[in-house]
């Protein structure tokens, strides 16, 4: 996943019931396009692209220029997440080709990001082509947090595209 061009995901993350959907695809190295729904709320479509964001007004379908600070461009290259599971532990395989594992806390942090506390235990299943499912249980703030990330379309996944802005 580290040396993919690019990818399609599926995600869910959240507590118990609650969560917030995203769905999108990531572009080598700093492209990303997401669409954020929570329950009961308009979805948030965004475009990264470096240091740029471009979010999509949801009453007019209108793209608008938001610069990010310097510091945040980085965080569009999610690729360095994945080195989280070079640290995985006690990784067992089920008879389905499933991957169980648990990553100690210090590596939870490159997966989950800085608020997160404790190892993480998870799951993994994987194809011809790499990671197709990942799931995992993360502390968060104090609080825990599901995470169900499916993957497709690794290394053919359509490129993501600045928007024309208004």
């Amino acid at each position: 996943m580290q040396q993919a061009s690019g990818y399609r995901f599926d995600a869910i993350v959240g507590a118990n019931t609650a969560g917030v959907e995203v769905a999108g695809e990531f572009q080598a190295p700093d492209r990303l396009h997401e669409t954020v729904t929570v329950a009961g709320q308009p979805s948030a479509e965004v475009v990264f692209i470096g240091p740029n964001a471009f979010v999509k007004d949801p009453a007019t379908g209108a793209w608008r220029d938001r610069v990010q600070a310097q510091a945040q461009s980085t965080a569009t290259d999610v690729r360095p997440a994945f080195g989280a599971l070079a640290h995985a532990r006690d990784v067992s395989r089920s008879s389905n080709g499933t991957y169980h594992f648990t990553i100690p806390a210090a590596a939870a942090r490159d997966l989950v990001g800085p608020s997160a506390s404790g190892p993480v235990a998870g799951t993994a299943q994987l194809d011809n082509h790499g990671l197709i499912s990942l799931s995992y249980r993360a502390t968060v703030g104090g609080k825990p947090l599901d995470f169900q990330i499916s993957y497709a379309d690794i290394g053919s996944a359509t490129p993501v595209e600045q928007p024309a802005t208004s």
